[in-house]
């Protein structure tokens, strides 16, 4: 099963779980960092943030006004590029990304990435392609 990242401003919280919901659909099985469910007070987070970087199969990185000056939202896209994983941009609106993310196809939403049909159209048809290249014996 593929496993997915999302990579993401803590304040976007509305628009994560939007996408989880989309990604609940269609069985993905998906990491957000700080989610109260995964709280451990003995876990360093840089350190369980590179553990799930280096198992996931794939990072969505969600681009808002909020996230796109994120240090932590950069270097999670950094690391996942340098770790050769495949990386898919979703972007709100008209926000221009930035560095490695710039030139990349990416998915647009307005509100909620569930209710874009861009993000449908795009995300989940490779995502499902994804799954089934990672299943093949």
């Amino acid at each position: 099963m593929a496993f997915i990242f999302i990579s993401h401003s803590e304040k976007d919280k509305a628009v994560v779980e939007s996408l989880c919901s989309l990604l609940d659909k269609f069985q993905f099985d998906h990491y957000i960092a700080e989610r109260p469910e995964e709280f451990d007070p003995n876990d360093e987070l840089p350190t369980r943030i590179q553990g799930e970087l280096r198992r996931c199969h794939c990072l969505i990185a969600i681009i808002t006004a909020r996230s796109k000056d994120s240090a932590w939202v950069n270097q999670e896209i950094g690391f996942a590029l340098g770790a050769g994983k495949p990386l898919v941009t979703i972007v709100q609106g008209k926000i221009r990304p930035k560095g490695f993310v710039q030139a990349r196809q990416r998915a647009r939403f307005a509100r909620r990435p569930a209710n874009s049909q861009d993000v449908k159209g795009k995300v989940i048809p490779y995502l499902l392609n994804l799954r089934k290249r990672e299943e093949k014996p």
